[in-house]
């Protein structure tokens, strides 16, 4: 059937086209694990310079968080660490009691080929993988730089292999699909 996604399966420039796609899976997966949009995602750069920003805020408690995704951050050389995405806390947050907590900020790194501009399936995942990364770090009391570093790698695996189901559910693969029409809009949370 014309205009089907599945027929368009093995180009993945018109399947999961990468802004379009990122803004998919972000405004599933944030309000999903029990957050909001404070702010609608604001693309920023070019090609491998490109970044989108928003803001969160945790419905349980009215936490703030600044997200950063760059989807074109190239392979680190000699840093064995790092593979096709990273997240980390770059501010906790957490302040001592009795002091006004300020806004956490998260940076979700990934790989994905500037030339192609668009998600394979093992992106998508991993894309998942990371966005768990980041909620567990931003749901940590007290974090700081170093407290994901101290706890076991199997804890802080767990949020990031949950999330890695999503793009293993054909469902959620046809939401996530490009339909070929306008880039979507993400700040209905």
């Amino acid at each position: 059937v014309e205009g089907n996604p599945v027929n368009q399966w093995f180009d993945t420039k018109k399947i999961f086209p990468w802004r379009e796609t990122a803004l998919k899976v972000f405004g599933e997966l944030i309000p999903a694990c029990g957050w909001s949009f404070v702010t609608t995602p604001t693309l920023s750069g070019e090609g491998p310079w490109s970044a989108f920003h928003f803001r969160l805020e945790r419905n349980s408690d009215g936490r703030r968080a600044h997200v950063v995704y760059s989807p074109f951050r190239p392979h680190q050389a000699g840093n064995s660490e790092y593979s096709a995405g990273e997240a980390f806390l770059v501010q906790s947050g957490w302040t001592p009691q009795g002091m006004e907590e300020s806004e956490a900020c998260v940076w979700i790194n990934q790989a994905l080929d500037v030339q192609l501009g668009a998600f394979h399936l093992e992106d998508l995942r991993v894309i998942c993988h990371e966005i768990g990364h980041a909620l567990h770090y931003l749901a940590l009391p007290h974090a700081h730089h170093a407290e994901p570093c101290l706890l076991p790698s199997d804890v802080m695996e767990i949020p990031s292999h949950l999330l890695e189901v999503y793009p293993k559910d054909p469902s959620v693969l046809a939401r996530w699909a490009s339909r070929k029409g306008p880039e979507s809009e993400i700040g209905r949370a």
